[in-house]
């Protein structure tokens, strides 16, 4: 294996991991209640964590399509627009192990070493989703305020408000409820 390339994919607010496991027949190498990895075929893996992120390792585009909508079926809240991330490991035979922006250049490839790069690659995506949702409040919450500062009121109704207020509250829920992605994965 010369190189591997990775694609992380964040394409739905969580992924039903149980059911998926119970009906997908790859080959599965390790399995938690939050993660699941697959050799699909020789040098090519599959990741999949409950938070709604997807790693494909060696994967052309045309077969990530198709597994997305696959997986699509065993997810709630699927995206229309995913993010996305791409990163390489790459051999460098008896040279010391380099990190790069988009590529890592190790010594010897291993299935655990694809396994470490997938959770942070996914880790990375799920960053990158979390801080567009708050971006996007924290710039609904700067218009009213300068709206308050300028006029001082708001001209919103009492039910957008509401909805405003629930939809800040359930993205400040669901980014609690997921920051144990954050941990330092066991090696």
């Amino acid at each position: 294996m010369e190189f591997v390339k990775l694609t992380a994919l964040h394409i739905a607010d969580s992924i039903n991991l149980k059911k998926f496991k119970s009906e997908y027949t790859g080959s599965l190498i390790n399995s938690s209640s939050s993660e699941l990895y697959y050799r699909v075929e020789e040098n090519q893996y599959l990741f999949l964590l409950n938070y709604g992120v997807v790693v494909f390792s060696n994967f052309s585009d045309i077969d990530m399509t198709r597994t997305i909508a696959l997986i699509a079926d065993y997810s709630q809240g699927v995206f229309e627009n995913k993010i996305r991330e791409d990163y390489q490991i790459a051999l460098n035979e008896g040279k010391k192990n380099e990190f790069g922006y988009q590529t890592l250049l190790v010594s010897e490839i291993t299935e655990n070493l694809i396994k470490v790069v997938s959770i942070n690659l996914a880790e990375s995506v799920a960053l990158d989703f979390y801080f567009q949702v708050s971006e996007t409040i924290l710039n609904e919450v700067k218009y009213f305020t300068e709206e308050m500062e300028k006029k001082g009121k708001v001209k919103i109704s009492k039910h957008n408000m509401l909805k405003f207020i629930g939809k800040t509250l359930n993205t400040k829920n669901r980014i609690i409820e997921n920051l144990y992605i954050f941990d330092v994965p066991e090696m």
